[in-house]
């Protein structure tokens, strides 16, 4: 397939040089130019390339929606409010690890998270001016937590700077995102 997006940027005659120029050069079975500005022509992207996969026998139960275990699942709800929350302000440089989870007489989930973060100044924007990102994080993965989970949940996060550690094998298997045996 060639799918050739940014569409909107271009004239009718442009995108149509374009897609020539590539059909001169290779052999595709499909074109779909688009513009994900406009979100024109997935949904047909989406029903060609379907129509392209062969049937297979399920790998999976069909309501296991996910082979990851509910504790990495919850990793990332906090890892993507962290990207979300901070946005630019700190890169992909924090891992989350659940260290604790134990449910308590009156059916609350407490939930304790390890931050994992590279410098300094990335503890210190996560936590932000008198607690106040750190807040906003814990409250948004929180809500979130308590939709897969389906009870109540109470979350705890902890930051903790530990140069580098995204170049420690150990650490990221630990974490969740990679195997050091494969």
């Amino acid at each position: 397939f060639l799918i050739f997006n940014k569409i909107d940027r271009m004239t009718k005659e442009e995108v149509l040089e374009n897609l020539l120029s590539w059909q001169k050069r290779f052999q595709f079975a499909e074109f779909f130019p688009i513009s994900a500005l406009e979100g024109n022509d997935f949904r047909e992207l989406i029903d060609t390339t379907i129509s392209y996969l062969p049937e297979g026998e399920a790998l999976y139960p069909a309501d296991e929606i996910t082979d990851s275990s509910e504790d990495f699942q919850i990793a990332e709800i906090v890892r993507e409010k962290i990207l979300y929350c901070a946005q630019q302000e700190v890169p992909h440089a924090s891992g989350v690890l659940v260290e604790r989870r134990e449910t308590e007489e009156d059916g609350v989930e407490h939930i304790d998270a390890l931050v994992l973060v590279e410098k300094d100044g990335q503890k210190g924007i996560l936590i932000g001016k008198h607690g106040a990102m750190l807040g906003r994080i814990t409250q948004e993965a929180q809500r979130d937590i308590e939709k897969l989970l389906g009870h109540k949940v109470h979350l705890t996060l902890f930051i903790r700077v530990e140069n580098e550690w995204r170049n420690k094998d150990r650490a990221i298997e630990t974490f969740g995102y990679g195997n050091i045996d494969d």
